[in-house]
């Protein structure tokens, strides 16, 4: 028996698993939840997102703020003057049905501005 093995080295044979041992078995790793985006999770009275066009600026007086939210729990919204009506009236829409929130906001020291072509709210001014 050493003989037989000792030659079987020699030759390079290289030994095989038995034919009877079953393959280990593939695992199916699911892939990761998406995401669920925000729009999704939104309530009727919460705002969609703001489309970027509607940000679009060259200078401060292109911008002006808008109230996207029911109620008054909030300071508004950056937005261009060419999209203030249209939010307005999505607004009226989305909101008519809805009883939001009624609060006192100081929102004095929030100013609509255009920062790098772009409505936000900044700090200061009237």
């Amino acid at each position: 028996m050493r003989a037989l093995v000792l030659s079987c080295l020699l030759a390079g044979a290289v030994p095989t698993p038995a034919a009877d041992v079953a393959p280990a078995p593939v695992i199916a790793v699911a892939p990761a939840p998406v995401a669920i985006p925000d729009a999704d999770l939104l309530g009727p009275d919460d705002p969609p997102h703001m489309p970027v066009a509607d940000l679009a600026c060259k200078v401060d007086a292109d911008c002006t703020r808008v109230f996207r939210r029911c109620g008054t729990c909030d300071c508004g919204s950056p937005v261009s003057v060419a999209a203030r009506a249209a939010h307005e009236t999505e607004r009226e829409r989305r909101c008519a049905a809805v009883e939001g929130p009624v609060c006192e906001m100081d929102c004095r020291d929030t100013t609509p501005r255009c920062v790098e072509g772009r409505c936000g709210l900044g700090h200061g001014g009237a």
